[in-house]
């Protein structure tokens, strides 16, 4: 039983959308676009409240994961917090009993032959481990060890044993990027425990060797378990990398490093230690607007939604919007919001919990600022990641709260 959880959660990991930059897609002509977007938009909107299902859990949940099924339909495994495994269906409009899929095939590793549950960093840290799916198989790291496995190839070579334990691994290119060096010397401790990298390193994956290096200064931290790789400078032929990083006087800010690690663009500090900002991602959120980086800054005492754009080489907020958060203190879970589009204009809309974590908002980014279109009540406070999708004319999101019930809009 435990041998096909593993291999479920693994196809699951592989199939779901778990990127947070989000590129532009070809969008219609203008005369197209201001005729249909009016009425579209309304009746999308207007669906997610039609189109609600609620389904009572036995347990808490904690984390979500969706699989697109080749008959349409939708499987969810639902963890909960103490590990338990639920699997519901989603078909024709209606929520069933699921069952774990057989006939899957063999993958990773059998010396960490355990489920990888809810893509959990807490999970992987109990069991010593850190993993992504990558192309046909995975990417195996033991943090003690220092040693890297690829599957189904079975190599393995030695990467380092300076890895933050509880970091995620993070493709750039044909390279792993990897958080090291854990310190205590900022103690914030709001992401699972008071260690924080120190440095990024980046590893090929062909042979493990080190391309690339950034060291931090003494007084400074980056205070998140993710590398965001991003694509801001338009005449660039390589992708950037956004941090969090967090100074012991000055608290958090952005900063934008080159493939080679060079220091491209830092934001503004702000201003006050262990004072944080949750780095979301990236997208082109409207027509004729440059790509954004999305932030919650201080999630945990008065969340307030930031974009920045980079302009000339520095970073320049140009939406700033209160009353929203995407954490909670000592939690690893950083996928709290959902970027993509939902009424059809090809450009993403930004979900997230309000403060309270009782509703979540539809935002929309217009020429003034996002505008909220929708208040989406869950009756309790949420206790997941929001999950979900958008493909042609189908979406999906799915969210489960305290109240041990998994909340599902669909189209």
């Amino acid at each position: 039983m435990m041998r096909s959880l593993w291999l479920v959660v693994f196809l699951l990991l592989s199939a779901c959308q778990y990127s947070t930059v989000i590129e532009p897609q070809p969008h219609l002509p203008a005369e197209a676009t201001n005729n249909a977007a009016p009425s579209q938009k309304l009746d999308s909107f207007a669906l997610l409240e039609r189109h609600h299902l609620v389904q009572v859990l036995q347990d808490i949940p904690a984390r979500i994961l969706h699989l697109k099924q080749a008959d349409g339909g939708i499987l969810f495994w639902i963890i909960s917090e103490q590990g338990h495994l639920e699997v519901f269906q989603l078909k024709n409009g209606n929520i069933v009993l699921g069952s774990v899929p057989e006939n899957l095939p063999v993958l990773p590793p059998e010396s960490s032959a355990w489920p990888l549950l809810m893509r959990s960093v807490d999970f992987q840290v109990q069991k010593g481990f850190l993993y992504l799916p990558w192309e046909s198989g995975g990417i195996a790291l033991e943090p003690h060890t220092g040693y890297l496995q690829r599957f189904p190839q079975r190599q393995s070579y030695f990467l380092s044993k300076e890895s933050l334990p509880d970091a995620e691994l993070t493709l750039f290119e044909e390279n792993l990027l990897l958080l090291e060096a854990p310190t205590e010397r900022y103690g914030h401790g709001i992401l699972g425990d008071r260690l924080e990298a120190s440095g990024l390193g980046m590893y090929s994956l062909e042979n493990g060797k080190k391309q690339a290096e950034i060291v931090l200064p003494e007084t400074e931290v980056f205070e998140t378990l993710r590398p965001l790789r991003a694509e801001l400078v338009s005449e660039s032929d390589r992708a950037e990398i956004i941090m969090t990083v967090s100074d012991k006087n000055k608290g958090s800010f952005l900063r934008i490093y080159s493939a080679n690690g060079a220091e491209l663009a830092v934001g503004a500090e702000i201003g006050s230690a262990f004072r944080w900002l949750h780095l979301l991602g990236v997208a082109h959120f409207a027509p004729d607007l440059a790509a954004e980086i999305a932030v919650i800054k201080t999630p945990h005492i008065g969340g307030v939604l930031e974009l920045y754009k980079l302009s000339q080489g520095k970073l320049v907020k140009t939406v700033s919007l209160k009353g929203y958060s995407t954490h909670r203190i000592g939690s690893r879970n950083l996928d709290m919001f959902v970027m993509f589009d939902l009424n059809g204009d090809h450009f993403p809309e930004l979900i997230l919990p309000h403060q309270e974590m009782r509703s979540l908002g539809v935002l929309q980014r217009n020429s003034q600022g996002f505008k909220e279109q929708l208040q989406l009540n869950l009756g309790s406070p949420l206790s997941t990641n929001l999950a979900g999708f958008s493909e042609s004319d189908q979406w999906l999101l799915a969210a489960g709260t305290q109240k041990k019930e998994l909340h599902l809009w669909f189209r």
